[in-house]
């Protein structure tokens, strides 16, 4: 049985100085990344912060979106439309994953085998 996939979703808006680090602190979940920007808000910091991501983790699969900012509700439904993985991660870009959250995926993947195919994480990663 493949183990399941993961993709991670990043709303990014004005001056995202944290983008690089949670995107990298996402790299043992994510399959893909999913970025979606406010295309009115977007500036040259979290551009710069990507592009850096991307150089520094070329086997990195990174979907880039430009959109207007309708609410976060509607934000995060496009992302997990454009999300292609067997899991759905979603992620503001100044969250950063800790240790405790990068084993989300040895217990997705136990929960997998169980049929359980939703979660929700309570509490701060």
């Amino acid at each position: 049985m493949p183990l399941p996939t993961f993709s991670v979703c990043v709303m990014i808006g004005r001056d995202e100085s944290f983008v690089y680090e949670c995107l990298t602190s996402a790299l043992s979940i994510a399959n893909e990344y999913v970025l979606v920007y406010d295309k009115l808000k977007i500036d040259n910091v979290s551009i710069s912060n990507v592009k850096n991501f991307v150089k520094d983790n070329p086997k990195a699969i990174v979907k880039e979106f430009y959109r207007e900012w309708d609410t976060g509700t509607k934000q995060k439904q496009f992302m997990i439309e454009q999300a292609t993985k067997d899991y759905v991660l979603c992620l503001d870009a100044d969250e950063i994953l800790s240790d405790n959250c990068i084993e989300l995926k040895s217990v997705v993947v136990e929960a997998d085998k169980k049929g359980i195919d939703a979660f929700s994480i309570l509490g701060h990663c």
